[in-house]
């Protein structure tokens, strides 16, 4: 799934860090104030010292600043409060957003490796079908939260799928019917309902997590309080004046927080799509191992399957239930480099890939479907 919360953040951290320079500017300039202000241009005026010409030309614009100056910081605590609101909004909408689209773009997928409606997990089949039939009681009195959904959109997919046709479809909307106040016990039930439980408890797990806990970022919360503080500041923040600010340290963690947080959602669903692929033989195959890992993501593979790899070649990298999407940078044999190589059961090759690898994955090629 090509959705990326990384790419959503961006312009936020650069948001965040121009605030406080601008802030660092107007409170370094009014603490010069009483400086300026205790210069005296009138007497340097009265001199008869030429040597001193420079020094009040130099001055008199200095003393016109000092009441613009003034006006400046007098707003700057306003200025603080519209931008930590402008910020934190900014980052929970990009949150908010990712997990749609991360939702919407995982149920796209299923029917493709779920022919027959069936066989998808019952906890999804349930959700589908009480959730379509809330929306149905709304649909004509709230339009404008399905305003673009009709009627038979509605219950097309559903009517298809238990129908036994192939060409049955989800509503992310089915699944996504939860307050938009994406909590901990909200995701809990939103990833329940595509039938993936306990995801918080994974990414408690994740080692990109635990390394987060343990940097100097961190003040000690678990993953279901700071992401109640994240929604709690956001409807603070739209709804009223807030009571504090959030200092640039800890807006630089939630931000850092989320990435990582949405970061290994995606993996979890990502590790569903392909164990189905992989179980179903659906559009993928092994072709390697790896037997060696050496630094900057180069791997020596063992090829286990004929197959011809090419340089940016997608591939999968599976090991332990655990699945990743990764890309061929480079491919190496005999100290070579190759733009493509035909790998054969006897091959043993080097690739570097764009993400971290471990000895024993297991490298998959796969296709569209």
């Amino acid at each position: 799934m090509h959705v990326d919360m990384g790419r959503l953040t961006t312009q936020i951290a650069l948001q965040i860090n121009s605030l406080m320079e601008c802030m660092d500017i107007v409170d370094a300039l009014y603490n010069t104030l009483p400086l300026l202000e205790k210069l005296d241009v009138t007497s340097l005026q009265k001199s008869t010292n030429q040597l001193l010409e420079p020094v009040k030309q130099l001055l008199e614009p200095i003393k016109q600043l000092l009441e613009p100056i003034k006006q400046l910081h007098s707003h700057l605590n306003d200025f603080k409060i519209f931008h930590h609101c402008a910020a934190i909004t900014r980052l929970y909408s990009a949150y908010e957003t990712f997990i749609d689209k991360l939702v919407g773009e995982y149920l796209e997928q299923l029917p493709k490796l779920y022919p027959a409606y069936v066989d998808l997990p019952e906890a999804l089949r349930t959700q589908n079908r009480n959730a379509i039939g809330k929306i149905l009681q709304k649909w004509g009195k709230e339009s404008w939260q399905y305003s673009q959904l009709t009627e038979k959109s509605l219950v097309e997919g559903l009517s298809k799928g238990v129908s036994g046709e192939a060409d049955y479809y989800l509503l992310s909307h089915a699944f996504l019917i939860e307050s938009n106040n994406y909590r901990a016990h909200v995701i809990e039930k939103i990833f329940h309902g595509i039938g993936i439980d306990k995801p918080i408890e994974y990414v408690q797990r994740s080692m990109k997590m635990q390394e987060l806990m343990q940097s100097s970022l961190y003040f000690g919360d678990s993953i279901d309080v700071i992401l109640n503080q994240i929604v709690s500041y956001r409807n603070n923040f739209s709804h009223s004046e807030p009571d504090n600010l959030i200092s640039p340290k800890i807006l630089n963690f939630y931000m850092q927080f989320l990435n990582i947080f949405c970061e290994i959602l995606r993996e979890r669903l990502d590790s569903e799509l392909i164990s189905r692929r992989i179980s179903q033989g659906i559009g993928i195959k092994k072709y390697g191992v790896i037997i060696k890992r050496f630094k900057d993501n180069i791997v020596g593979v063992k090829g286990i399957m004929q197959t011809t790899i090419h340089e940016n070649d997608n591939v999968v990298l599976w090991s332990n239930q655990r699945g990743l999407w990764g890309k061929i940078k480079s491919i190496e044999l005999n100290h070579k480099t190759k733009k493509q190589l035909r790998v054969s059961s006897d091959t043993v090759f080097s690739l570097r890939l764009d993400i971290k690898a471990k000895e024993g994955n297991e490298l998959y090629e796969f296709s569209d479907i």
